[in-house]
């Protein structure tokens, strides 16, 4: 299964799509401690599969332990994109992992919120993966980031990133579209 770098990729309606525009596309991957290891691996692999650079980025360096004890490097740190070390340029699509544990420290770390309202406000692809932790989402629509997520919720990872991918494509060309002057 192909997809974003001019390759085939199924559709949730079953048909298969060959992109012909080659995009250079990426999509990173925020993981905690404790993160639900299964929709991460599931999603990496799926978009690293099609082309597409996936790092995860950590609150802090070392080594992330998820729920099910597999152990993951930090390859980016959030700080690079928001905060202290700087801004670095916003990813074009960014998942976060889930699980009670994860999503108990994605939430209580305004850099993470400051980074959703950056990708809201740059109209970038934010997907919530399986289990989503559902109080991130009510603090940052009562922050009043009215960006759709793309939650995962019952459908399968499988499903859910072949719709991911669509939006990330969409959002690519549309930024790499020249603007009559």
């Amino acid at each position: 299964m192909e997809g974003p770098e001019g390759r085939s990729f199924l559709l949730p309606s079953g048909n298969w799509v060959n992109k012909v525009v080659k995009l250079e596309v990426n999509c990173y991957l925020l993981c905690a401690m404790g993160f639900a290891e299964e929709s991460a691996w599931h999603a990496r692999t799926r978009l690293q599969a099609i082309g597409i650079k996936t790092p995860i980025i950590g609150l802090k360096t070392g080594t992330l332990i998820g729920s099910a004890r597999t152990s993951a490097p930090v390859e980016l740190l959030i700080s690079l994109f928001i905060g202290e070390e700087g801004d670095r340029p916003l990813p074009d699509g960014l998942l976060l992992a889930g699980g009670q544990a994860c999503g108990n420290q994605l939430l209580a770390d305004p850099r993470v919120h400051r980074l959703i309202e950056k990708m809201a406000a740059a109209e970038r692809p934010t997907g919530f993966l399986q289990p989503i932790f559902f109080p991130l989402i009510e603090l940052l629509n009562q922050k009043g980031i009215n960006q759709p997520f793309w939650l995962q919720e019952r459908q399968d990872t499988a499903d859910f990133m072949n719709i991911f991918i669509q939006q990330l494509s969409r959002v690519k060309r549309a930024s790499q579209q020249v603007k009559p002057t």
